[in-house]
């Protein structure tokens, strides 16, 4: 659907603790966010 308006364009940033870097689950989830924008 587009918008109908102009959207400029974003830059995403994801920020996590360091405990959680390895965390499968928490890698996972980054990962699906990441594809789904």
């Amino acid at each position: 659907v587009e918008a109908p308006v102009e959207v400029p364009g974003y830059e995403m940033s994801m920020l996590w603790h360091e405990r959680v870097h390895r965390d499968p689950a928490h890698r996972w989830l980054r990962e699906t966010i990441a594809a789904a924008v």
